[in-house]
């Protein structure tokens, strides 16, 4: 049923959001990494950042006040992460060398980070509430809305093929 509404979603947004069709397995994640995920791709639609979100241990959050933008803003003014609620999340729910990972990942993305378009397309799927919730991506995202950027092109997902998820209860 997911996939079905997920399907009509993209469809009757088709013409509205500029779509595009783009049927299409996508992998997602950093190489080496044990968060890695596959998506089942239908198209990718123009969606302004208001109608975005990302989430965070089950919370919903609007892209503009997202902890992931929240955490990327804070490096870009040179603040301390130590008192950072995502940072301290990450901290506390992965071991030593995955945090490093996760730590290290974020760090090479923010410095390397190209807000072209054409560089990714995050993943997302729309909820009942009528947003689309990003399933892959946010944390680009959350640099392109930081840069400046209001709108966004979002790959619609049908559904996902086994994704790991950050916890508070995984050691």
């Amino acid at each position: 049923m997911f996939a079905i509404f997920q399907a009509c979603t993209f469809l009757s947004e088709y013409r509205k959001r500029n779509g595009r069709f783009d049927i299409r397995i996508v992998e997602t994640g950093w190489p080496n990494s044990k968060w890695r995920n596959r998506f089942l791709i239908v198209g990718d639609l123009s969606i302004i950042e208001s109608e975005i979100c990302t989430k965070v241990e089950g919370e919903l959050y609007p892209l503009d006040k997202c902890p992931q933008r929240d955490y990327f803003e804070k490096l870009d003014r040179g603040w301390s992460l130590e008192n950072d609620p995502y940072y301290l999340l990450a901290k506390s729910s992965l071991d030593v060398a995955d945090f490093e990972f996760w730590l290290d990942t974020r760090r090479i993305l923010w410095l390397n980070f190209l807000a072209d378009e054409a560089d990714f397309t995050p993943i997302a799927t729309m909820n009942a509430g009528g947003k689309f919730v990003v399933e892959d991506g946010a944390h680009r995202l959350a640099l392109r809305s930081l840069r400046g950027h209001i709108s966004h092109r979002v790959a619609l997902s049908l559904w996902s093929f086994g994704a790991l998820k950050l916890s508070r209860n995984r050691r």
